[in-house]
């Protein structure tokens, strides 16, 4: 650090010294921006020094904020269960309960199964109030028939 700001030192001193002795002229001009370029490299050089190779994306340094994913995940969720209960209000299934099975940790919310509790529900179970129940869940979760069960009454 001491040797960068001698060399500052040095060559303002050497400036001064081209400004008194050279005459006033067009080659006067160019010899002072051409002095004044190498001026600024000799200040510019300590950056050069610094240290390029720190690796500033090191995947050991880099954290997943796992209850973010997990709160988002959940509120996903929760979403798409009342958005499921809605639509089956919408064909007259009232008070039914489902339940959505997931990975609430992984970044990808990747749905494994559904189940619907017609228990308390004002439809008894037939293959037709089925077939409405995994038509509606399917629809809205894009997931197969066979991810979905439905129990009841």
């Amino acid at each position: 650090m001491r040797g960068w700001i001698l060399s500052i030192v040095g060559i303002v001193f050497i400036g001064v010294i081209l400004d008194i002795i050279l005459p006033d002229g067009k080659t006067s001009k160019y010899i002072k921006h051409i002095f004044s370029i190498f001026l600024l490299f000799v200040i510019v050089s300590p950056l050069t020094k610094l240290s390029v190779n720190k690796n500033w994306f090191n995947s050991d340094e880099i954290n997943v904020d796992s209850n973010f994913i997990y709160e988002t995940n959940i509120k996903k969720i929760e979403a798409l269960t009342n958005r499921i209960k809605s639509q089956l209000e919408t064909k007259g299934i009232l008070n039914s309960q489902v339940v959505i099975y997931s990975n609430v940790f992984s970044e990808d919310l990747i749905i494994t199964s559904v189940y619907v509790d017609l228990n308390n529900s004002n439809v008894n179970l037939s293959d037709k109030t089925k077939k409405e129940v995994v038509d509606v869940v399917t629809s809205i979760l894009s997931i197969s028939e066979s991810e979905v069960m439905v129990y009841g009454r």
